[in-house]
């Protein structure tokens, strides 16, 4: 008898979670504003390549840009949320040569050739969006961008500018996906990272590098002995990030 209600019980937690996330395609058109990271391209995961690529949609005026991993995109969009029908104009991107050219031109190739969408709400809330072709195939994922997401150069070093003869140090944040990415000055960084944006709270991992031999290791090391510290981040006015440690201390400046 004591196993019979157990298993109810727990048929009836696992009920409870389920019930929390749900799929649906009518939502209000405000719950697309916004930055979107583009974490899934025909079931390839991209979270993990050197740069993600995002979008931002512009409700009100029905236009949307981005970047595609190197270039800019922008155009207009069509989105009849009562439908779950969304379909984009055009795509207009600057021209700069990149490394990785095939991601960006089958990224709007398939921006181009999206009818529909699905969204996934967790609690009321939009985290997650999927785009769908004519045929109801998946192509794009999306992922709700925190205002930590992204690319930052690493400026300064406790309060001392960065000055440095090699690779720009930066950082490029993933919160959907908990990585950091980046260089500290010569060898490519990377690391899982713990972000609470509403407290302020930000912990790195035990990151892996590179072990190349660069002029200028100090830096490096430096850079690295300043991470394992910090604990704690704040995005100022001037759109600045500060990342510091456990006393408030400021250890790094970045910009992006």
């Amino acid at each position: 008898m004591i196993m019979v209600k157990n298993f109810v019980l727990a048929v009836a937690v696992l009920a409870g979670l389920a019930s929390c996330t749900t799929s649906k395609k009518s939502v209000e058109p405000t719950a697309f504003q916004g930055e979107w990271n583009i974490v899934e391209m025909n079931g390839e995961d991209l979270s993990f390549g050197e740069v993600l690529p995002y979008v931002s949609f512009n409700v009100a005026e029905s236009r949307f840009s981005g970047n595609a991993g190197c270039n800019m995109l922008n155009g207009q969009f069509d989105l009849n949320t009562k439908d779950g029908k969304i379909s984009f104009g055009p795509v207009a991107a600057t021209r700069m040569y990149c490394p990785d050219m095939e991601l960006e031109t089958s990224l709007i190739n398939a921006i181009e050739n999206i009818f529909g969408f699905e969204v996934s709400l967790t609690e009321n809330t939009v985290d997650s969006i999927l785009l769908k072709g004519e045929n109801g195939q998946k192509i794009l994922k999306l992922m709700k961008r925190s205002e930590l997401d992204g690319h930052w150069n690493i400026v300064a070093l406790n309060d001392s500018a960065v000055v440095t003869s090699e690779k720009i140090p930066f950082m490029d944040f993933r919160s959907n996906s908990g990585r950091v990415f980046g260089c500290f000055g010569c060898n490519s960084y990377n690391s899982s990272v713990e972000i609470d944006e509403a407290a302020g709270k930000i912990k790195f991992g035990n990151g892996a590098m590179t072990m190349m031999m660069c002029p200028d290791m100090d830096l490096e090391r430096n850079i690295g002995a300043a991470v394992s510290e910090v604990e704690n981040f704040s995005i100022k006015e001037d759109g600045t990030l500060i990342l510091s440690n456990s006393k408030g201390k400021a250890l790094l400046k970045l910009e992006r």
